[in-house]
């Protein structure tokens, strides 16, 4: 605890029974023809995009022209997609719904076209709500510790003329680590990887943190139950089983995936969010942002406290949670190109020791 003794860090006196008291009873409840309604109106709004982008190459424009209008087409879908997977996202949680089935169903669909076995997903990602800032058990940005970056001990006693002695060879190891992982390429590079083609590298080999390879599409691996291997295998056979255009899905499905990292990176990693016990932060990415994917990241608090509670409640209870929580509620009002080259930077690490650890920069 000594790390956060330094940063006066105080552990939450309050009871979740307590915070779900302070929560209207009505936002609990489940609507399924409700979500349907929501559900359908982004169908439709998807579907008129894709309508609109199948006439780019019929006009008579210039091949640049027509570059441009299909990389609109790719960010505003992908980015309208972002709400689609908001109701995907809802049926894992059994939230979408009261009956089981339908949101089995309903999270199966739309898992499909967002190419994510839907099962596996949900089992994974109830993991990461059960064991959130967890070092040993979380799944979603855990962070890599000290050793892990291949720093030197904390009470390493390296001064400036120990890194600048070439005979050194731990001093130079160290001076070159750490001006290789401080530069502004490196830095930028490692962001590009992570935040474009991190979420399907997670989803074929797992998480960084767990020995192995621990793919979503194997049903044997150690994510996942002997009992769950079924599970597993109708999200797999659901998800090869035909084609889609390219040209129509590639663009957009890219740009979610940069969405849904951005937005599971920001909520769970800032330098005043500690690990090991479940936190999150709130914050909003503008008017259109936040309506296209129904506020889902300015309610993150809410829905890591009751991930049944569907969507269309979670404003109303955050401000009640927001109310119970009193400073040990965070929110972030950043800018968000700012807040995530802020938190890419300076959350780099934490120490491999202590019950209680917070993001430190290299």
């Amino acid at each position: 605890m000594g790390e956060a003794i330094e940063r006066n860090w105080e552990i939450p006196n309050f009871t979740i029974k307590e915070i779900r008291n302070a929560v209207p009873s009505h936002c609990f409840e489940r609507n399924t023809f409700r979500s349907f309604t929501y559900l359908i109106r982004y169908v439709f709004l998807v579907a008129t995009t894709v309508c609109a982008a199948l006439y780019i190459d019929s006009i008579l424009l210039s091949r640049a022209t027509r570059l441009i209008l299909w990389s609109v087409y790719w960010v505003a879908q992908g980015t309208i997609s972002g709400g689609l997977w908001v109701f995907a996202h809802e049926c894992g949680h059994q939230a979408f719904s009261s009956y089981k089935a339908i949101n089995n169903g309903v999270g199966m669909v739309n898992h499909f076209f967002f190419n994510i076995p839907y099962h596996s997903w949900r089992i994974s990602h109830s993991r990461h709500h059960k064991y959130t800032g967890l070092m040993s058990k979380d799944e979603t940005f855990v962070p890599f510790t000290r050793s892990e970056r291949g720093l030197p001990p904390k009470d390493a006693n390296i001064n400036q003329q120990q890194k600048n002695d070439e005979n050194d060879s731990r001093a130079l190891h160290y001076h070159e680590h750490e001006m290789s992982e401080q530069s502004p390429m490196r830095a930028f590079w490692s962001f590009v990887k992570v935040f474009v083609i991190g979420w399907p590298i997670y989803l074929i080999f797992g998480s960084h943190h767990h020995p192995g390879v621990n793919s979503h599409f194997n049903p044997y691996c150690a994510l996942f139950e002997k009992r769950q291997v079924w599970d597993i295998l109708r999200s797999d056979m659901a998800q090869f089983g035909s084609e889609i255009i390219m040209k129509l899905y590639l663009g957009p499905y890219l740009v979610l995936n940069v969405w849904i990292m951005i937005i599971t990176y920001l909520q769970h990693t800032h330098p005043n969010v500690p690990h090991y016990r479940e936190n999150s932060v709130d914050r909003s990415y503008g008017a259109i942002v936040d309506f296209l994917h129904h506020d889902l990241q300015r309610t993150h608090v809410a829905h890591h406290f009751f991930s049944t509670m569907p969507h269309y409640y979670t404003v109303e209870a955050t401000h009640y949670i927001k109310k119970a929580l009193g400073k040990s509620y965070l929110i972030e009002q950043t800018s968000i190109p700012i807040a995530l080259w802020d938190s890419w930077t300076q959350c780099r690490f934490v120490e491999d020791e202590d019950d209680v650890v917070f993001f430190k920069k290299l």
